[in-house]
């Protein structure tokens, strides 16, 4: 009965924490939050991995860590071409936010997907996999159109 109540307890702070500061913001700070708790020497990530750990694209990842950046919780570090982001132990919320990630660290989906991005990203594999270059791109189905829609240099657009 009690891992029970601790399950359903974890997937509240979960769901908490979604609402809060939307799932992917919600997801990088569990990475970063993660990577705090491991041993295994790491401090930092750079974005992909970050990416990765989250399960987003890396354009989604970069503008909530941008955010992140904004508010002051993640510090950038490593050099111009390959940032590496990390958590700020030194920030106002730190503890507080670590206990909340800390709670729900345990929960079998931290935090829950939402059906239309799952359809969407589904679609855009079939398309990636599909050998009609039309699902790709409709310029790479007629070569013409991608010709006739390229501009001359100095050519004035016309409306």
């Amino acid at each position: 009965m009690e891992a029970a109540a601790q399950t359903q307890m974890r997937a509240q702070t979960a769901q908490t924490l979604q609402a809060l500061f939307g799932r992917g913001r919600a997801q990088v700070l569990a990475v970063l939050f993660a990577l705090r708790a491991n041993a295994s020497g790491e401090a930092d990530l750079h974005l992909r991995e970050i990416a990765r750990r989250a399960a987003l694209s890396p354009t989604a990842a970069q503008y909530e860590l941008r955010h992140l950046v904004e508010a002051g919780l993640v510090q950038i570090g490593g050099t111009a071409e390959r940032p590496r982001y990390a958590l700020d132990p030194m920030h106002a919320l730190f503890r507080g936010l670590r206990q909340l990630f800390r709670a729900a660290a345990g929960s079998a989906a931290p935090i829950a997907d939402d059906a239309l991005w799952a359809k969407k990203r589904a679609r855009q594999h079939a398309d990636h996999a599909s050998p009609d270059l039309g699902r790709k791109s409709v310029f790479l189905k007629h070569r013409e159109l991608a010709q006739s829609a390229r501009m001359k240099p100095n050519e004035r657009i016309k409306y």
